[in-house]
Parts: structure tokens; C-alpha cells; sequence
């Protein structure tokens, strides 16, 4: 039985918004911004090692396809996590916010904030390497909830 990981990264909202992006792709922002933690309010993800070499993506319940932009975009992550950890293998990942998209919340920072310690738990319990938790995402610390099944 494959073992499922989960995390809980709260999600924040900007006062001052920082301007541009320096790596667009990694969502990775110019400048500083300041901004507010909403504790209970942000991302749920969970994720497992499957056979195979094609990660599946499960955005709000939804099975993404291959040609998704949303697919797209949260496989680049998973290959930028597995070059940065030095793993390999294929996962199922499930993500989902507890707020509706588009209500200007900062689902992307917490989106890639509760995607680090689940892959990585995954990816480790599929190596029998040791355990291990990624509580920095991005050069922020993130607080993250976890229960494991």
C-alpha cells in the first residue's frame, strides 16, 4: 500500500504587492511586498508515489490532462523539486485552496509552499531514505500542518 502525504500551507494577502516577476515561470517575485497570513485560509495538498513515469495532477477534484496549462505549470515544479532533491518517479499529487480562485489571495505561494514537504515525503518513503520536512519555500518560512495516512 502506497502511503499518502499531506500538508496545509496557509495563503496570505498583499498590502503592498510586489511588482514583476524575476523567474516567471517559477513564480518568482522582483521585490519584496508586505503582506498578511490568514492562518486558517489557504492550501491542501496531498501526494503519493505511483508506478509509472506520468505524474497525474488533481486540481479542486478535477483530474488535470496532459495539455492543461495548470498541468503544465505544476509538472515544471515537480521537475525542478526532483532535480533539487536528487529523486526520481512519477507521483499523484491532489491540491486544493479552501478560498474560491480569484478572490486575491495568494494561492501560488501557498500552492508551492504545500507542495515541498508531501513530494518530498513521498519521493523518501518510496526510497526508504530517511525522513525528512522542507519548511522554507522560495527563501520564506512556511508553517505547515500535516496528518499523515
Amino acid at each position: 500500500m502506497t502511503k499518502t502525504f499531506n500538508a496545509f500551507a496557509p495563503s496570505n494577502i498583499a498590502f503592498i504587492k510586489y511588482w514583476g516577476k524575476r523567474e516567471p515561470a517559477m513564480q518568482w517575485p522582483t521585490n519584496d511586498s508586505l503582506s498578511m497570513t490568514l492562518s486558517s485560509t489557504g492550501t491542501n495538498t496531498s501526494c503519493k508515489r505511483i508506478d509509472g513515469h506520468i505524474d497525474e495532477i488533481t486540481w479542486s477534484g478535477q483530474k488535470l490532462e496532459a495539455q492543461d496549462k495548470r498541468f503544465i505549470k505544476a509538472v515544471k515544479h515537480l521537475h525542478y523539486l526532483r532535480e533539487n532533491f536528487g529523486v526520481a518517479g512519477a507521483l499523484s499529487v491532489s491540491t486544493s485552496n479552501t478560498f474560491p480562485t480569484g478572490a486575491g489571495i495568494a494561492s501560488s505561494a501557498s500552492g508551492l509552499a504545500c507542495s515541498a514537504w508531501p513530494t518530498r515525503r513521498a519521493w523518501a518513503a518510496a526510497a526508504r531514505a530517511a525522513a525528512c520536512s522542507a519548511d522554507w519555500c522560495n527563501g520564506r518560512r512556511v508553517r505547515l500542518r500535516w496528518n499523515n495516512r
